[in-house]
C-alpha cells in the first residue's frame, strides 16, 4: 500500500501517521516492521534493498520515507519500480511537510494507486469545527466563543493550540458538565505567554546553553507538558526559524511576532546547520512517535548531542 501525507499543517499529519503507526502494531497479525528512511541520504540501492528483502520471523515492513519528492533522483528510481510498488505487502508512507504540485508525476502515481491526504492549514470556521472535535475528544463542550478565542491566539501555531486544549481538559476534569466559555479561555490560555516561554527554552538551545535548556525543559514537563509536546514545540520553533532564514520577501508566512523572534535565532545559524538541526530533531520526534526512544531520553539526548 502506498500513503502521502503532506501539506504544512504538521500537526495533524503527525497525528495520522501515528494512527497509522498503531494501527499496524495493533493489527493482530505477523508483526510490524518500522523502517523510517530519509531520501536525501539513502542510495537507491538501500531503497531497493528495503523494497526486496524479506524481513525477519515474515514481520510485514511500514516504510516511512520523508524528503522524497525533494530527491529527484530517488522519484525517479520509485517510479521505474512502479510494478513492485503496486505488488508489495508492505505499506510505504511518505511524509512531505509542504505542498505537491499536482503535475508531479510520483504524486500522480501515488494518486492512483495509493492514498492521498493533504493537511493544509486551517482558519476560520474550518479551525473553530476543528477545535470543537478535538475538545469533544476529550470530553469538552467548547463555546462558540471560546473556539473563536482560542483561534485568533493560536491560529499560527497548531501545536500550542492542541496543547491549550488538553490544558483546559485537565481544568475541566472534575467539573461534572465540562462546558469551556470564553471566560474559562481568557483565564487559562495566554499565547504571548505560552510564546516568550517557548523562546526562551529555544533561544538556549540555539546559543548551545545546554544546561539551561535542559532545566527550562524539565520545567516545562514538571507543569505537566509531556515530552512528545515540547519535542513538537521544538520541531515546529525550528521550522519557523529555518522558513525565517529563507525568506525572500512579500508576506510573512507566520505570525509576526514569531517571524520576528525567528529571525534573532536565525541569524545565529548557517543555513546549513539548521537544515542540520531540523533533521536531527525529526528523526528524534519519529523515534519517539514510533516507540524506539522514550520521549523525556529523546528530549535529553537531543539537547545534549
Amino acid at each position: 500500500m502506498l500513503i502521502l501525507l503532506y501539506g504544512p499543517d504538521t500537526l495533524r499529519s503527525s497525528v495520522k501517521l501515528g494512527e497509522i503507526i498503531e494501527r499496524y502494531r495493533n493489527s493482530g497479525k505477523a508483526g510490524i516492521s518500522v523502517r523510517v528512511l530519509d531520501a536525501m541520504e539513502c542510495s537507491s540501492e538501500e531503497v531497493e534493498q528495503e523494497l526486496v528483502s524479506a524481513p525477519m520471523f515474515k514481520e510485514r515492513k511500514l516504510l516511512i520515507f520523508k524528503h522524497a519528492f525533494e530527491a529527484k533522483l530517488l522519484k525517479e528510481f520509485l517510479l521505474s519500480k512502479a510494478q513492485l510498488l503496486k505488488e508489495t505487502d508492505n505499506t510505504l508512507v511518505f511524509v512531505e511537510e509542504k505542498d505537491i504540485l499536482a503535475k508531479d508525476a510520483f504524486f500522480q502515481f501515488i494518486q492512483k494507486n495509493g492514498k492521498t491526504q493533504k493537511f493544509s492549514n486551517l482558519s476560520g470556521a474550518p479551525l473553530l469545527s476543528w477545535i470543537v472535535k478535538e475538545g469533544e475528544s476529550y470530553g469538552l463542550d467548547i463555546s462558540k466563543e471560546a473556539g473563536g478565542e482560542l483561534c485568533s491566539l493560536f491560529q499560527d501555531n497548531p501545536w500550542a493550540l492542541s496543547q491549550e486544549i488538553r490544558k483546559m481538559a485537565a481544568f475541566k476534569q472534575s467539573e461534572p458538565v465540562k462546558q469551556v466559555s470564553l471566560e474559562d479561555v481568557k483565564a487559562i490560555a495566554s499565547a504571548h505567554s505560552f510564546e516568550t516561554d517557548i523562546f526562551k527554552t529555544i533561544d538556549a538551545i540555539a546559543k548551545n546553553r545546554k544546561d539551561e535548556a535542559l532545566e527550562l525543559l524539565h520545567r516545562h514537563i514538571a507543569k505537566g507538558d509531556s515530552p512528545l509536546y515540547l519535542l513538537s514545540m521544538i520541531h515546529f520553533q525550528f521550522r519557523n526559524i529555518l522558513q525565517a532564514k529563507d525568506f525572500k520577501g512579500g508576506k510573512i508566512p507566520m505570525h509576526p511576532f514569531v517571524f520576528k523572534k525567528s529571525q534573532e535565532l536565525a541569524s545565529l545559524f548557517s543555513m546549513d546547520e539548521l537544515k542540520a538541526i531540523y533533521e536531527k530533531i525529526w528523526g528524534t520526534d519519529l523515534a519517539v512517535k514510533t516507540g524506539v526512544m522514550d520521549g523525556e531520553v529523546a528530549l535529553d539526548a537531543l539537547l545534549l548531542s
